[in-house]
């Protein structure tokens, strides 16, 4: 008796710890995948990290730029140069760019040109 229900909790700790961590391969698989296909010389934003460590800069922007993507390296890394001026950024990890849409404000109307 005591052993059956030795074996049953043991089976419903497996069960519990390959359900844990199949979310926890879900969740990090769609943190870092790269779900955007960049072409070469498209406009990007990169993602802003140093804004989590300034005191009030919640309302700061997430993301800058924009940069030219221009060289990529084992379809994860990428190389970026900035729009208006010549800054490289050297190497840049994919799930942390995001393609630029430009918003233009028409007298009633918003719309999304993508470029």
């Amino acid at each position: 008796m005591r052993i059956e229900r030795h074996q049953i909790i043991l089976e419903k700790a497996k069960q519990n710890i390959l359900q844990a961590q199949y979310q926890q391969k879900k969740y990090y698989d769609k943190k870092h995948s790269v779900p955007e296909i960049f072409r070469l010389g498209s406009k990007v934003l990169k993602k802003d990290f140093t804004r989590k460590k300034r005191r009030g800069g919640r309302l700061d922007n997430k993301w800058f730029g924009p940069h030219y993507y221009w060289y990529t390296w084992m379809r994860v890394v990428f190389r970026l140069q900035g729009v208006h001026n010549a800054d490289i950024i050297p190497r840049v990890y994919g799930y942390h760019l995001k393609i630029y849409h430009v918003i233009a404000i028409f007298k009633n109307t918003t719309r999304i040109i993508r470029s």
